[in-house]
C-alpha cells in the first residue's frame, strides 16, 4: 500500500505564508514579553532604580521603592528553602535599606529571626516610639520623627512580623504638586529604556520571521530563475527539485515539464536535422547514379556503341528506369515537403471500402510479384457494405508505401508473404498488412513514422529506404482522421495498422 505523504510547510501557499507571517509578527513578540515578564520584571525595576530604597526623603518613587522592597522582603521569607538560604537572601535586600539608617527586625514562632543589630528591643523601643503604636497590626506610619513599617506575613508553616524603623526620615517633600512633578519627570527619564526594550522585541521576531518567510519564498523562485538562465545558455538538460504542493511548487512542476519537453523537441530537432543532411547527401548521391547511367547510355547511343537494335533497346530501357527512379525520390520529396507546409487538400468521397481494396489488391499483387514476392486479400471477409471517405490516389500511395516496405526488408533466404486483412467496427474500420520479414527492434518502432528517418542508416540508396514513405504514409492517414501504427518482432515480421472513421467524412 503506497504510504500517503504527510503535509509540510513547504505546501503552504504564498498567501497563507504571508498571512501567518503578520500574525505572528504579533502574537510572537507579545508570547515573547509574557514569558519573559519575570525575567523582565526585576531588570525594569532596576532600571527604574525601583527594587530597593534609595532615599529616606518622601516621594512618590520613594513610596514605590517602598512597596517593592516589602514584596521582595515577604517572598524572601516565605520561599521554601532552608532557613540559611532565607537568611541570605534576606541580608541582600536588607543592607540597602541598613546604609541608609533603616533597622529592621523579623521574628517568628520560634523567636528572633533577623535583626539588623545586636539588641532587637531597641529595634521594637525606636518604632513604638515614632509611631506611638504597639506595632502588633500592619503599619505604615510617616512622620517627622521618622519611618516605621510593620507587617505580618503568613506563610503555609510559620508567621513572621516584620518591624522597619527609620528615624533619619523626612516629609520635607510631602506636597503633592511637588510629588507628581517629581514622579512624572522620574518616570520620564527612564521610560525610554523600556520602550526601546519592547521596541527591540518586536523588531527582532519582525525581522527573524521577515527572514524566514522570505527565505522560503525566494529560495525556490532564485531556484528558478538560475534553471531558466542554464536553458537560456544553451543547457536544456537541467531541472528543479523543489517538492511542495503550493503556487510555486505547481511553477516548478511546470517548468520542469517545460524543461522536458523542450530538451525532447530539440533532441528530435537534432536528430531530424542528422537524419535530413544523410537524406540530403543520400539524394544527392542516388540522383547523381541515375543520371551518370543515362548520360552513360546515350553517350553510348551518340557515339554509335549500341549498333544493333537490340543493343539500343537494353539502353533504352536502362535510361528509362533511371528515369523512373529520379522521378520516384522528387515525387516522394515534393509530396513531403507538402504535406509539411499543409498545402496538400485530400479529394475525399464516400468509397466502398471492399470494392476499392479488391482493386488496389490486384495492383499490389503485381507489384508483389514482381519482385518475387506474394500478396494476399480475401475480400469475402467483409461481410456488409462499407463506405469510408477516401482520396482514393492518396491512400492508395500509402498501401503502396507499406508492400514497397514489406519488399525492401524481407529476409534474404525467404519468399516475402504480404498478407492485407480488415476488421469492422462501430465507429471504425481497420485495415491491416503484415509481412514474415526481418522486422523492427523496439528503439527503432517508435521512430519509423518520422520525416527522413531510416532503420538502417547505412543503405546508401535512397530508393532502399529513404526515410520518407512511412512519414507520408502517416500523414495522408492523418489527413483522413485515422491513425496508424506498427507491431513487429525482430525475425519474424512487421504488422502495420490503420484506423479509418466509418461515419466521419472528410
Amino acid at each position: 500500500m503506497k504510504k500517503e505523504k504527510k503535509h509540510s510547510t513547504k505546501d503552504l501557499t504564498v498567501g497563507t505564508r504571508v498571512f501567518l507571517s503578520n500574525i505572528g509578527m504579533i502574537l510572537v513578540p507579545l508570547a515573547v514579553i509574557i514569558i519573559a515578564a519575570p525575567f523582565l520584571s526585576d531588570f525594569i525595576a532596576d532600571i527604574f532604580s525601583l527594587s530597593s530604597v534609595t532615599s529616606n526623603t518622601y516621594s512618590a518613587v520613594n513610596q514605590i521603592q517602598w512597596s517593592y522592597t516589602l514584596t521582595e522582603l515577604s517572598t524572601a521569607l516565605t520561599d521554601s528553602k532552608t532557613d540559611t538560604e532565607r537568611k541570605y537572601e534576606f541580608e541582600k535586600i536588607t543592607n540597602p535599606l541598613e546604609k541608609i539608617g533603616t533597622l529592621v527586625l523579623v521574628t517568628d514562632e520560634n523567636g528572633i529571626f533577623y535583626s539588623s543589630i545586636d539588641n532587637p528591643a531597641q529595634i521594637e523601643t525606636a518604632a513604638k516610639k515614632i509611631s506611638k503604636s504597639e506595632c502588633s497590626e500592619n503599619l505604615i506610619y510617616e512622620g517627622e520623627n521618622g519611618l516605621v513599617i510593620v507587617s505580618n506575613i503568613n506563610s503555609h508553616d510559620n508567621h513572621y512580623k516584620l518591624i522597619a524603623v527609620n528615624d533619619e526620615y523626612s516629609l520635607s517633600n510631602a506636597s503633592i504638586a511637588i510629588d507628581r512633578n517629581d514622579i512624572s519627570s522620574y518616570l520620564a527619564g527612564k521610560t525610554g529604556s523600556i520602550i526601546m526594550i519592547v521596541f527591540g522585541i518586536f523588531a527582532a521576531s519582525i525581522l527573524i520571521l521577515t527572514f524566514v518567510t522570505s527565505k522560503s519564498i525566494t529560495a525556490p523562485i532564485k531556484k528558478l530563475r538560475d534553471a531558466a538562465g542554464e536553458i537560456a545558455e544553451g543547457n536544456f538538460d537541467v531541472s528543479i527539485e523543489y517538492d511542495s504542493k503550493n503556487e510555486i511548487g505547481d511553477a516548478v512542476r511546470s517548468f520542469n515539464d517545460m524543461q522536458q519537453r523542450l530538451y525532447q523537441s530539440i533532441e528530435n530537432q537534432q536528430r531530424m536535422e542528422r537524419s535530413r543532411k544523410e537524406m540530403i547527401a543520400g539524394v544527392a548521391h542516388d540522383l547523381r547514379t541515375p543520371l551518370t547511367s543515362v548520360k552513360g547510355y546515350l553517350e553510348g547511343i551518340f557515339d554509335g556503341i549500341a549498333n544493333t537494335p537490340e543493343k539500343q533497346q537494353k539502353y533504352l530501357h536502362t535510361i528509362y528506369n533511371s528515369t523512373c527512379d529520379m522521378e520516384k525520390m522528387l515525387d516522394e520529396l515534393m509530396i513531403i515537403s507538402k504535406l509539411d507546409l499543409g498545402n496538400i487538400e485530400l479529394e475525399a468521397q464516400e468509397t466502398d471500402l471492399k470494392r476499392y481494396l479488391e482493386i488496389c489488391a490486384e495492383e499490389l499483387r503485381q507489384t508483389a510479384e514482381q519482385s518475387g514476392a506474394s500478396f494476399e486479400f480475401d475480400p469475402e471477409k467483409i461481410k456488409e457494405n462499407i463506405s469510408v471517405y477516401l482520396d482514393v490516389d492518396k491512400f492508395m500511395r500509402v498501401l503502396r508505401n507499406i508492400v514497397s516496405n514489406s519488399i525492401k526488408y524481407k529476409k534474404p533466404t525467404e519468399q516475402c508473404k504480404i498478407v492485407m486483412d480488415t476488421a469492422v467496427f462501430d465507429k471504425s474500420v481497420m485495415i491491416e498488412i503484415s509481412d514474415n520479414g526481418i522486422g523492427i527492434d523496439a528503439e527503432n518502432i517508435v521512430h519509423i513514422f518520422d520525416t527522413f528517418y531510416r532503420v538502417d542508416p547505412a543503405r546508401s540508396r535512397v530508393r532502399e529506404g529513404s526515410g520518407l514513405g512511412l512519414s507520408v504514409c502517416k500523414q495522408i492517414v492523418e489527413l483522413h482522421g485515422g491513425t496508424i501504427w506498427a507491431t513487429s518482432q525482430p525475425g519474424t515480421g512487421t504488422i502495420m495498422h490503420i484506423s479509418l472513421p466509418r461515419e466521419i467524412g472528410v
